[in-house]
C-alpha cells in the first residue's frame, strides 16, 4: 500500500491538483507579462462588490475600476465531469458579475485543455463554448502571442 502511495505521488504526480496547476499557469503568465514589460499594470484583485466578488489573478484597473481581467484556467482534468464542473463554476461567476454590472469591460480566459480527442476533449470544447457564450474572450494558454496582445492593448 505504501509503495502504491509513493508511486502515485512521485510517478503519477497525484499531488498535482487543479489549484496547483492553475498556480503554475499563473506563474507562467506573470513571467510573460513582466518579460513584455507590462506586468506592473496587472494585480490580483477581487472583482465585484460586497454582495458578490471573484478573485482574478491579473486585473488592470482604470480610475479605480477593473477594466481588464485575465484568468488562466486549467481544464485538462482526467475526468470529463471535472472539466465541465470547473468550467461551469467560472461561467456562473462571469454571469453573476455581468448581472450586477461588475464584470470588467475586457475579460480573457487563457485555457489549458486535455491533449487528443475523445470525451475529455468534447467536455473541454463544451466548456470553452460556455465561456464564449458568457461573453468573454477565450484563448488557448499556449497562444502566448495573442494573450500578450490582449494584455498590452490599450483600447
Amino acid at each position: 500500500a505504501t509503495l502504491d502511495q509513493l508511486y502515485g505521488f512521485y510517478v503519477e504526480r497525484a499531488f498535482v491538483t487543479r489549484e496547483y496547476q492553475e498556480n503554475v499557469l499563473e506563474r507562467g503568465l506573470r513571467k510573460w507579462l513582466f518579460q513584455a514589460r507590462i506586468g506592473e499594470r496587472f494585480t490580483k484583485v477581487d472583482v465585484g462588490n460586497d454582495e458578490y466578488h471573484v478573485a482574478f489573478p491579473f486585473v488592470e484597473q482604470r480610475n479605480e475600476h477593473a477594466y481588464k481581467a485575465i484568468k488562466p484556467l486549467h481544464l485538462a482534468h482526467d475526468q470529463p465531469t471535472k472539466i465541465i464542473e470547473h468550467g461551469a463554476l467560472w461561467v456562473t461567476r462571469v454571469g453573476q458579475l455581468r448581472k450586477r454590472n461588475l464584470l470588467p469591460e475586457k475579460v480573457l480566459f487563457a485555457v489549458q485543455g486535455p491533449a487528443g480527442d475523445g470525451v475529455r476533449a468534447r467536455a473541454y470544447l463544451e466548456t470553452v463554448d460556455g465561456l464564449k457564450d458568457a461573453g468573454v474572450n477565450v484563448l488557448p494558454y499556449a497562444d502566448k502571442e495573442h494573450i500578450l496582445a490582449f494584455a498590452a492593448a490599450n483600447a
